[in-house]
């Protein structure tokens, strides 16, 4: 690349934010000249496509920045397709084929190399693209140029040049074309003699798999089968065959229907006149055998009118095949695979529900109006050019609108299907393959997206007729007509509307408001995970409203979001997705959710009353009274397509741990996830019921999560698990006992534990059918079981709680302070606990205070060690309990009409006969390996319902650590199989052997409502069981206190003056948000904490920490401060780390006390205020508007 040198070593990447300072230390005198005067800053943050050419040490050779758009201060953004086609003679190009040169800078010596490069990379990277563009800002002779070609105006056509007569001409525009960088492919039908070329090619994908079963000259057999069915075409490069594709039209309609949501493609059938299409109020459950399904028709099925609208593109041609001959290195992956949807196979009988309202019957009669892919390979060298294949198979079939691949669903995602639309499954369908179609209009290159006019209404109508948000659509696309704004009476907010066009029909419509909250979005979201903030200014911001568009042109998603931020000259889109369904008849569930990032939900700092002035602004602390979660896309992202995953993973449980790991593997925002299944008996419900919560997702957090979007949701129990077919059997629960069979390509066992009935000492297994003996689990069941509870014990009977652990406790606050149950009426008894006191109640202050609480209410406590001796009973109902006092052999029956068993939690009954008759290995629990995998490579387990094998001789365990960080941790090893840019392919403990355990850092944390409604709040490191008999005599830190009218609150602070416990309890609300950010922060961080309490300083902790200063603790973004003041401290040359280093590797420093004078002199003058000052000036700037209370450097 470099001139004058070979053998550079370089890569090409997307250019990111860090790259702006060498970037700006390019910018020389002649590059000015070319672009203009530019801000590296806003270059990369608004470029479409930004890309650095770096070296092995990340050192910068070069930059280029393409825009959708000229940057001539005469030309609007939005008008320059109609200013480049009345000035120069270019009338192909538009904005789905062309992107302008906004910047390129180079180290001396590599401009002419890198810019070859940086454009081959370019064209590679946007398959559609034809035109790169650059427009100088001035006259100039710059080398730059020798690569572009200067495009000629429309008068210079009509007129010649005067000969020696030299005038001032204005900067032209340059243009380079594909063919000279990375050319289309020549495509041409197959021939016999093309089998060796193209064999090696399916072997590099799947080895010997067909040559086996076809023979070695199969595809040559292809070739001269050919007839009007089958065709075969390839693409060529130098008379050389370097990929192929062999379509036919054999499919199998009725299959691909009953299994697959073809409504809006009308079952991929032509329109008949015999075609029945009616709309019915009531819709009735019915199943289908393959007995009763004509093969040439597609059977009678009901679907919600919302999913039906029709494609309908009248006229279109089918696009001309490529025919241009080129060659290229660039690396890519290549595919082979056959097709499904060709097989005769036995259709497979389902019941689909729908909702009882409006809903549409199809009996589809016509011929089929598809052909499928029977085999698809290319050279990897040439992949991203297999586009060119597809114009050439409707010039094959030209009567048919549709092309349809079929792929097993565990096969890893190839640029070609990113030109399709993949198609969802029927509920019920059990098939393990991927449908993907493709519409011949879609390839056109005529896609134009354009300002709304009022002549477009009727097309919109026909569009979003049926649909629930159909009313809404053409309000705001009225109000857009009227004024292009709201009425005065709603604010009077700028609306954008646009429509997508193809071939003279309206196939879209798109409606944005300018965003308005802004503010109360960045301070709740972390949107600046996305964008430079101070580089959009706040017009550039836009609320999605509405995205409506025929599904076929799916694939055009991205462009058509683009679009609409060119036209509107805006920078960042953003969509909120409701969680009430009120607010969402304002908000179309839109298709570009797909293309789109989802953002985090930023915890917020609890403010302490009384700040006045100091107080942040209303958008910052108020309440959303309906919760959303947010998506959002900006120019950035533009060009930076999702990879689609399809592998399905199957999750058994909605523990913890499994919603952990679905939060991070969704928020991947370069991955979109097709195929994640969540098995649950209640769903994914957050809510604790009345059980203690493990704050692992407090509810103002998981509502904004929208999980649920991307997640199917199985209400069922697991039953069996079949390794061999990879299959698994849920029994269902919708009260009709149905079971169902779910496949998976990957099984994540996470069921965690769960509260089981006491087995009595004479026990025979009865008492399980006795009705009145209860346990919780902790979801949305809980709080109808306890008012059944209420109607059970009536007005007299009494109820007895078994079990010495928190949540008995939260139990007995239940039924007094919420069912009404006198205290008089409530036995507790403590059974006999393992020789520490429970972990959440070993402080004995918090003890005597529950203790005289407990009292007070007029509870009967049993204090332990109680076991339970027997259940006694009416035959069903339950009267009495026996139970025994260990220490005094005395039996004590208790009578009561219902009891809590809130003592021993197991692995569910069900999973465990599931997991042992699957031949899993299972030790007392589930056992793992350091990557969450068990003893099948395709099955992996996480949290409570696990253990690590023997092999690493340890007593840790996921149920001793948090279940959010376990749940983190799982989400990086399934990554690191699923995500095609880590290392693809299955990885287990034999390819990275290691005997140690992972390390969890996060503490256990447990918040409760307590009798008489107090509030509880403990937070600890995790520890073995063992620890706590020997805490009190190991730990080398200090406890400090206060027991006040607000409560009591204690820390531990450890040997290395870091808060290492809290226990709170309290009769008023506390801000348990706050108190969680105190855990392993320096106590110096607190205001110099020990400080002051050994001065006798702090009388309250309660309200020491609602202080104004503590509130930059409690920032979400001060454990990030932190560690950037951690990285000024030990990396970098004469960083205080290597000058440690360089003492002690130093010989002559031999003892302990020449080492500490050495440490001593060199840090006499080493002064780091400067730099922590700078990060701490800049941390408070950067987030004043969440802390106002703080000065600014600018205000002193």
């Amino acid at each position: 690349m470099e001139e004058g040198e070979e053998g550079v070593d370089y890569t090409a990447r997307r250019a990111e934010s860090v790259d702006s300072d060498a970037v700006s230390g390019l910018i020389g005198r002649e590059t000015e000249e070319l672009f203009g005067r530019l801000d590296a800053n806003a270059v990369i943050e608004k470029a479409n496509l930004a890309i650095s050419l770096v070296n092995k040490t990340e050192k910068l050779l070069a930059f280029a920045a393409f825009y959708d758009h000229p940057s001539l201060t005469n030309v609007k953004q939005s008008e320059w397709e109609e200013w480049l086609h009345s000035t120069y003679s270019i009338p192909q190009a538009n904005p789905m084929n062309s992107l302008f040169l906004k910047l390129f800078v180079a180290q001396g010596g590599y401009t002419q190399g890198a810019l070859a490069e940086l454009l081959k990379t370019v064209f590679v990277a946007v398959p559609l693209l034809q035109y790169v563009f650059i427009c100088p800002t001035s006259n100039t002779d710059s080398k730059l140029l020798l690569q572009f070609t200067p495009l000629q105006t429309l008068k210079e056509e009509k007129k010649e040049k005067e000969e020696d007569r030299e005038e001032e001409r204005e900067p032209g525009v340059y243009v380079t074309q594909r063919y000279k960088h990375y050319p289309m492919l020549h495509i041409r039908p197959a021939q016999v003699e093309d089998n060796d070329d193209l064999l090696p090619i399916i072997h590099q994908y799947s080895p010997q798999h067909l040559t086996e079963i076809y023979g070695d000259y199969f595809i040559a057999e292809l070739v001269e089968s050919q007839d009007s069915d089958h065709k075969t075409i390839v693409a060529e490069v130098d008379g050389r065959a370097v990929g192929f594709i062999s379509v036919s039209t054999d499919v199998n309609l009725s299959l691909l229907w009953d299994h697959y949501q073809l409504e809006s493609f009308h079952g991929l059938r032509k329109p008949s006149p015999d075609d029945v299409i009616t709309t019915i109020n009531t819709l009735e459950s019915h199943k289908t055998s393959s007995s009763s399904m004509p093969s040439s028709k597609t059977p009678t099925t009901t679907v919600p009118t919302e999913k039906t609208s029709m494609v309908s593109i009248g006229d279109a041609k089918s696009p001309t095949p490529a025919s241009t001959t080129g060659t290229t290195d660039d690396k890519t992956d290549g595919t082979g695979h056959c097709s499904l949807a060709s097989e005769a196979g036995s259709v497979i009988g389902a019941t689909r529900e729908g909702p009882t309202e409006q809903c549409k019957e199809y009996y589809l009669c016509g011929p089929s109006n598809t052909v499928s892919v029977q085999l698809f390979s290319i050279n990897e060298l040439y992949e991203m050019r297999s586009i060119d294949l597809l114009p050439a198979v409707f010039q094959a079939f030209p009567d048919v609108d549709f092309l349809l691949l079929t792929l097993p669903s565990h096969f890893q995602h190839f640029p070609l299907l990113s030109h399709f639309t993949r198609i969802s499954q029927r509920e019920g369908s059990t098939l393990n393959q991927e449908l993907y179609i493709l519409h011949k209009c879609s390839l056109l290159h005529s896609l134009q997206v354009r300002s709304l006019q009022p002549e477009d209404m009727t097309g919109i109508e026909s569009l979003i007729v049926s649909l629930a948000s159909e009313k809404n659509v053409l309000q705001d696309i009225r109000h857009f007509i009227t004024g292009e704004r709201d009425p005065i009476e709603k604010n009077g907010t700028p609306i954008h509307g646009y429509v997508v066009e193809m071939l003279e029909q309206i196939v879209g419509v798109v409606i944005l408001r300018q965003e308005k909250d802004i503010t109360y979005l960045r301070s709740h979201y972390n949107i600046d995970d996305y964008i430079y903030f101070s580089q959009h200014t706040p017009k550039e911001h836009l609320h999605l409203h509405h995205f409506l568009l025929n599904p076929i042109f799916a694939p055009h998603v991205k462009h058509i979001l683009q679009e609409c931020l060119r036209l509107s000259n805006s920078s960042n889109i953003y969509y909120p997705l409701p969680v009430t369904a009120p607010h969402s008849l304002t908000h179309s569930l839109t298709l570009a959710l797909q293309e789109m990032v989802p953002v985090r939900y930023r915890r917020q700092v609890e403010y302490p009353k009384g700040l006045g002035s100091n107080a942040p602004i209303s958008d910052i602390v108020q309440k959303e009274e309906n919760p959303f979660a947010l998506y959002h896309t900006n120019r950035k992202l533009s060009l930076e397509p999702k990879i689609p995953v399809n592998t399905r993973v199957v999750f058994i449980g909605a523990s913890d741990t499994i919603l952990s790991c679905l939060q991070a593997m969704i928020f991947s925002p370069h991955l979109k996830f097709n195929n994640l299944i969540l098995v649950s008996t209640h769903g994914m419900s957050k809510s604790n019921g009345v059980l203690s919560d493990s704050c692992c997702f407090l509810d103002d957090t998981f509502s904004r999560l929208g999980l649920e979007t991307w997640i199917t949701i199985v209400p069922g129990t697991l039953l069996e698990i079949d390794r061999q077919r990879q299959t698994i059997r849920i029994g269902l629960s919708n009260g009709e006992r149905e079971e169902s069979l779910i496949h998976y390509d990957y099984l994540v066992l996470g069921t965690g534990t769960q509260y089981c009935i006491e087995e009595p000492q004479e026990g025979n297994g009865n008492h399980e059918d006795i009705e009145g003996i209860i346990t919780l689990q902790g979801n949305d069941n809980d709080e109808e079981i306890m008012k059944r509870v209420r109607d059970d014990i009536g007005t007299e009977g009494s109820a007895v709680i078994y079990g010495y652990t928190v949540d008995a406790l939260c139990v007995m606050r239940h039924l007094i302070n919420e069912l009404q149950i006198p205290g008089n009426r409530i036995k507790w008894v403590q059974p006999n606990p393992p020789p520490p006191p429970p972990p959440l109640l070993k402080n004995q202050t918090v003890r005597g205070k529950l203790s005289n609480i407990v009292q007070a209410l007029g509870v009967t406590v049993y204090e332990g060690p109680y076991s339970l001796v027997r259940c006694n009973s009416n035959g069903t109902q339950l009267t009495s309990i026996d139970v025994i006092n260990e220490d005094y052999d005395e039996i004590l029956n208790i009578p009561c009409k219902v009891m809590f068993c809130i003592e021993n939690q197991q692995v569910n009954l069900e999973a465990f006969h599931a997991i042992n008759n699957a031949c899993v290995v299972y030790d007392d629990r589930l056992v793992i390996g350091t990557a969450n995998n068990t003893n099948d490579k395709k099955i992996l387990g996480a949290g409570p319902l696990t253990k690590y094998s023997r092999l690493y001789r340890t007593q840790w365990s996921h149920k001793l650590y948090n279940s959010k960080e376990v749940g983190e941790e799982l989400a990086k090893n399934l990554l690191a199989k699923l995500d095609p840019i880590q290392s693809p392919g299955d990885q287990s403990e034999e390819d990275t052997p290691t005997l140690l355990t992972p390390v969890f850092n996060k503490p256990k944390e447990v918040y409760a409502l307590l009798p008489d409604n107090y509030h509880y709040l403990f937070i600890d490191k995790p520890r073995l069981p063992t620890d706590f008999m020997t805490t009190s005599l190991s730990e080398k830190g200090q406890y400090i206190y206060t027991d006040t009218a607000n409560g009591y609150f204690e820390l531990y602070i450890n040997e290395y003056h870091r808060i290492g416990t809290i226990t709170v309890l309290s009769k008023q609300p506390f801000e348990v948000s706050n108190y969680r950010c105190l855990y392993n922060q320096h106590e110096q961080y607190l205001n110099n904490l020990m400080a002051r309490w050994k001065n006798k300083l702090i009388d309250d902790l309660f309200l020491y920490f609602r202080e104004q200063w503590v509130c930059a603790i409690f920032h979400d973004r001060f454990i990030d401060f932190l560690q950037e003041v951690t990285d000024i401290v030990s990396l970098g040359e004469g960083s205080f780390k290597e000058k440690v280093k360089e003492i002690i590797d130093d010989n002559s420093a031999v003892s302990l006390e020449n080492i500490e004078d050495k440490l001593t002199a060199a840090f006499a003058g080493f002064d780091l205020n400067p730099s922590l000052q700078k990060r701490l000036h800049h941390y408070l700037y950067y987030n004043y508007n969440h802390l106002p209370m703080f000065a600014q450097q600018d205000m002193m």
